[in-house]
């Protein structure tokens, strides 16, 4: 199981940017161009996305019997062939733009607001943690993960410089608010 990335690396700090996640990893395939990903999802599906702007394209649903293992993509994106035991089967996908959206992964899960300090964290369903102060934007990119899949519950203590988190994958997580970084 694990996250798929996109970092870029024109710019001087490059910082990772979560596209999607899959518990098949031999299963993503890029276009040589470098501008579509396809990979199994968690729940069997196929997913092509849109690198530069993080938007899925398509979502293939096969049937459960055969889970997907492998994904190729064409040189320029435009066919698909999706290779499950013995079963192949190529797909033609018609031209699509990408309307930028936020990824699914970026979805808020819940929320904590610390009185004292006037703060906000953001629990995400990527695992992330978003802290900002009260009326300022979040982040647009965050650089650590503290669990693996949503973050179910969240609390602050701005005084003590910590947050606390748990998520679905049963781990509890403290985290330094100067850094936002997990610390424990």
């Amino acid at each position: 199981e694990g996250a798929i990335a996109a970092w870029a690396l024109a710019v001087p700090t490059p910082a990772a940017r979560q596209l999607g996640r899959t518990a098949a990893p031999a299963s993503v395939s890029a276009s040589a161009d470098g501008r579509t990903l396809a990979y199994t999802r968690d729940d069997g599906a196929v997913t092509v996305l849109d690198v530069a702007s993080g938007t899925e394209l398509y979502r293939l649903r096969l049937p459960r019997a055969l889970p997907v293992t492998g994904t190729q993509l064409s040189r320029d994106g435009a066919q698909l062939v999706t290779q499950s035991g013995s079963m192949s089967k190529l797909w033609t996908l018609p031209a699509k733009s990408a309307t930028p959206r936020a990824p699914p992964d970026a979805v808020p899960t819940v929320l904590a607001l610390d009185r004292t300090s006037d703060l906000l964290a953001v629990g995400l369903a990527s695992g992330q943690l978003a802290l900002a102060p009260v009326g300022a934007s979040l982040p647009a990119s965050l650089a650590f993960f503290g669990h693996r899949g949503p973050i179910t519950a969240v609390a602050l203590n701005g005084g003590r410089g910590l947050a606390a988190t748990g998520g679905v994958d049963g781990i509890a997580r403290v985290w330094d608010i100067a850094s936002g970084a997990p610390a424990g």
